[in-house]
């Protein structure tokens, strides 16, 4: 876990430490047995330097105790994680997919880019931007944006207010017609979905039909008889078999360091 300090908490922190420590100032540096405070209470003082030294040890401690329940109590973030997926066809590789998954608190946010180049009849270059937003375990964002040699052939998004989905597309704004959505497509390329029968498509805007087929497969089934084949090992996934009418690719896990400049590349 990497902590995040909230500045509001530091500030607050700030202030006990000043009024601790002006007091603290009253009791050392003061030459009198005792001080009055602005509220009319009297305190006797410390004079002694083994007293002095005491206190200013506990001073000490009391704002690491303070400094540390700051830091544990609030924002956190969980460690980054990101996957890069390689479009393989007939051992060529076609394009790169990366995935960026981000946790902080209660809300979770999965960003996709992706580059296809390869030739069908005539060149053929595919590139898509997508993010999504889950909160507390639902879905409330998401956008999808596809372009084909340099034209546009998805943009559209919807995020959840007030209990319903807006749809923001060509057509301009209009209601999706779905309860919540806890899992959607995203998902599958980073977890294995355990006890999971469908799956929302976000491009679609419908359920996908989700069948396991064996250890640590599934099966999900689009429109027009295409279908993906994830394959996961120790509950990440660790392949993907895209079919489609007229093609068939495999997407696999890239490990390297430098991946992401090799992305940019492509």
């Amino acid at each position: 876990m990497e902590t995040v300090i909230n500045i509001n908490y530091v500030i607050a922190a700030g202030f006990i430490v000043y009024f601790i420590m002006r007091y603290a100032y009253k009791l050392i540096i003061v030459g009198n047995s005792e001080v009055e405070l602005e509220t009319g209470r009297r305190f006797p003082l410390l004079n002694s330097k083994h007293s002095s030294r005491t206190l200013i040890l506990t001073l000490n401690f009391i704002l690491v105790l303070l400094l540390v329940s700051f830091t544990n109590d609030h924002t956190r973030l969980d460690k980054p994680e990101d996957i890069r997926y390689s479009i393989v066809k007939n051992d060529k590789v076609l394009g790169y997919i990366n995935l960026k998954k981000r946790i902080q608190n209660e809300r979770t946010t999965y960003t996709i880019n992706s580059i296809v180049n390869t030739k069908f009849i005539i060149d053929f270059k595919a590139t898509s931007n997508e993010n999504y937003v889950y909160e507390k375990g639902n879905l409330i964002y998401s956008s999808i944006y596809r372009k084909v040699n340099n034209r546009i052939k998805v943009d559209q998004s919807f995020s959840y207010r007030d209990g319903q989905y807006y749809l923001k597309g060509k057509n301009g704004i209009s209601l999706l017609n779905t309860d919540v959505i806890k899992c959607n497509l995203i998902l599958l390329f980073f977890d294995e979905p355990l006890n999971v029968n469908e799956v929302y498509c976000d491009k679609l805007n419908l359920y996908l039909k989700v069948e396991k087929i064996g250890s640590c497969r599934y099966k999900v089934f689009f429109p027009n008889k295409t279908y993906n084949i994830f394959y996961y090992e120790k509950g990440k996934c660790s392949k993907i078999e895209v079919k489609g009418p007229f093609y068939k690719v495999n997407l696999l896990p890239v490990k390297r360091n430098n991946w992401q400049s090799e992305f940019l590349s492509v």
